[in-house]
């Protein structure tokens, strides 16, 4: 087994996380959804996200990334700094600064899909700093 995936599976297992493989790739399964790491280095990561309907990412902030969200599937209710936007497949890339607050929301009956790239110094799960935990 790669060590990424190793790294990976000690994560999840710490996240309480469920691992599912399919099509070879390694999916992590939460209560919101199940995410994948597609790509990954020094400097940044991409991950796909498929967010249940109506379940959301907690409102949270992140202390050494900024992440770029983008709207592959469904539609979106982004939540960040207060503010509130909705975004559908093929509309502006949402730039989350280092230290924004920010809240993925699916309010469909359809699963969301997000692309997300992160770029910082770390990129760790660890760097997640949930303001409002959800189980």
């Amino acid at each position: 087994m790669h060590l990424d995936h190793l790294t990976m599976l000690k994560e999840a297992t710490e996240h309480g996380d469920v691992v599912v493989i399919l099509n070879s790739d390694t999916w992590l399964q939460r209560h919101l959804g199940r995410y994948v790491t597609l790509d990954e280095g020094k400097k940044y990561k991409v991950k796909k996200f498929v967010i249940d309907p109506f379940k959301a990412i907690s409102l949270q902030h992140h202390h050494h990334r900024t992440e770029y969200w983008f709207v592959a599937e469904s539609t979106a209710t982004i939540l960040l700094d207060g503010n509130s936007q909705r975004l559908a497949p093929g509309d502006t890339i949402v730039v989350v600064k280092q230290g924004a607050h920010h809240k993925l929301v699916n309010n469909n009956n359809m699963p969301l899909m997000i692309m997300e790239i992160q770029s910082g110094d770390y990129m760790g799960e660890d760097d997640i700093v949930m303001l409002d935990p959800q189980i």
